[in-house]
C-alpha cells in the first residue's frame, strides 16, 4: 500500500503541473483605474474553483485544463484572474493577485512544470511590465529546472527578460482570438517538448531505500543508486531527486496469467519501496529484486505506465505479456549483467569447446 501522504490524484498522474494566470489588457491613457472589483466582476477564481469554472469555456486556460486531463497530468490550480480591458491596475489589486498566485504556487511545490495564461500588455501602478514581474517571481519559486510555458496575446509587449525567464512563450495566431483554446492545448505539447519526458526504471537498492524512508515524503535527496551488488553493471550513480511516494512494496498483479504468478501467485512483495523523481526520470527503488512482470509494479506507487515516454525493463522475454500491449515499439539493448544474451561476456569454466555461438 502507498502511504497516505500521496493523494489519489498523485497516484493517477505522471506529471504534477501548476496552472494559473492574471490577464489584463491595459489602456494606460484611461483615467479610471482597474481595481480588484474589476477582476471579481468578470473572472476571479481561486484553487479548485479555477478548474471547475474554466474547464469548459473555449479559453486558453480551458485548453490547458483539457489537454492536461488528456495526458493524465495532475493539475495544481493557483489563481485565474481576468478583467475587462481598462485603465492601469491599482497597486493594491496587483499585489493582492500576485500574492495569491505565488503563495498558492509555493504550497504546491515540488512541481514538474507551470502553465501560465497571461496577456502581455498589463500595466500596474509603478510597474510598466507586469508579465515579466509575474514570471520572475514564479521562476524564483519553481526553480530553474521546472519548465514554464506562458500563453500570451499576439500583440503583447514582450521584453528580452521575459524571454529569458520562460521556457516557452506562445501567442494566439488569430484576431479575433478564435484559436485561444487550441493555443492552450498547444501549451501542453510545448510542455512535453521541454523536460517532462516520463521514463521509469526499477532498481533494487536497500541502502538507497533506507535513506529515502529516513528523509520522508517530499524530501530532496542526493544519493548513490545501483551498482552495489557486483562489478557487472559499473559503479553506483549519484543522483539528486524528490521522494514522491513511499510504499510497503506489496501489490496484486493486474495480469492473472503472468510469468510471476505461474510460480508464486498474484501477490508480489518487493520490500519497502520508493518513487524517486529525478528530473524526468521516475526511479522505483525496492529492497528486494523483483522482475518487471506486471504493470501494477509501477502503478501501485503512482507511476502510470501508459503515460510514460519510455520504460526501461531489465528483462529479455518475461516482461512481454504485460508491456507489449501498451508499447508502441521495443528497443532491445545489449547491456551488461548476469543475464546478458551476449554469451561472450561470461568466462565459462566447465563448458566443452568448441560450441556455438562462442566458437
Amino acid at each position: 500500500m502507498v502511504h497516505d501522504s500521496v493523494s489519489g490524484a498523485a497516484r493517477s498522474a505522471a506529471a504534477r503541473v501548476a496552472i494559473g494566470g492574471i490577464l489584463h489588457e491595459t489602456h494606460s491613457f484611461m483615467q479610471d483605474m482597474t481595481t480588484l472589483a474589476g477582476f471579481a466582476a468578470q473572472s476571479l477564481h481561486f484553487g479548485d474553483e479555477l478548474l471547475s469554472s474554466m474547464r469548459n469555456p473555449r479559453t486558453g486556460i480551458g485548453g490547458m485544463i483539457d489537454g492536461a486531463t488528456e495526458f493524465n497530468w495532475q493539475l495544481s490550480p493557483t489563481l485565474y484572474a481576468a478583467a475587462m480591458p481598462a485603465g492601469i491596475i491599482t497597486q493594491g489589486a496587483y499585489r493582492k493577485l500576485l500574492s495569491e498566485l505565488t503563495n498558492r504556487l509555493a504550497r504546491h511545490m515540488p512541481l514538474d512544470g507551470l502553465l501560465l495564461a497571461l496577456h502581455g500588455a498589463m500595466v500596474a501602478e509603478g510597474l510598466l511590465d507586469a508579465e515579466t514581474d509575474i514570471v520572475a517571481r514564479v521562476r524564483a519559486i519553481v526553480g530553474g529546472a521546472a519548465p514554464i510555458v506562458v500563453l500570451l496575446d499576439m500583440h503583447g509587449n514582450i521584453s528580452p527578460r521575459l524571454v529569458e525567464l520562460a521556457d516557452v512563450l506562445l501567442a494566439y495566431n488569430t484576431n479575433p482570438h478564435i484559436d485561444a483554446y487550441a493555443r492552450g492545448v498547444e501549451a501542453l505539447a510545448a510542455m512535453l517538448a521541454q523536460d517532462i519526458r516520463e521514463g521509469p526504471i526499477v532498481l533494487a537498492d536497500p541502502e538507497a531505500v533506507a535513506i529515502c524512508w529516513t528523509e520522508g515524503n517530499g524530501a530532496e535527496v542526493t544519493l548513490a543508486v545501483g551498482g552495489k551488488v557486483d562489478d557487472w553493471h559499473g559503479p553506483p550513480v549519484t543522483v539528486t531527486g524528490k521522494v514522491r511516494a513511499l510504499s510497503d512494496g506489496v501489490f496484486e498483479c493486474e495480469l492473472p496469467d503472468n510469468h510471476f504468478a505461474s510460480f508464486y501467485g498474484d501477490t508480489v512483495h518487493m520490500g519497502r519501496s520508493v518513487w524517486l523523481r529525478v528530473e524526468g526520470l521516475n526511479i522505483l527503488l525496492t529492497e528486494r529484486k523483483t522482475p518487471p512482470l506486471d504493470l501494477a509494479q509501477l502503478r501501485h506507487i503512482g507511476i502510470v505506465p501508459e503515460t510514460q515516454s519510455m520504460i526501461v525493463v531489465k528483462s529479455a522475454v518475461a516482461y512481454r505479456a504485460a508491456y507489449l500491449p501498451i508499447a508502441s515499439a521495443v528497443i532491445e539493448m545489449d547491456t551488461a549483467g548476469l543475464c546478458s544474451a551476449n554469451l561472450s561476456r561470461s568466462s565459462y569454466q566447465h563448458l566443452k569447446r568448441p560450441v556455438f555461438p562462442l566458437d
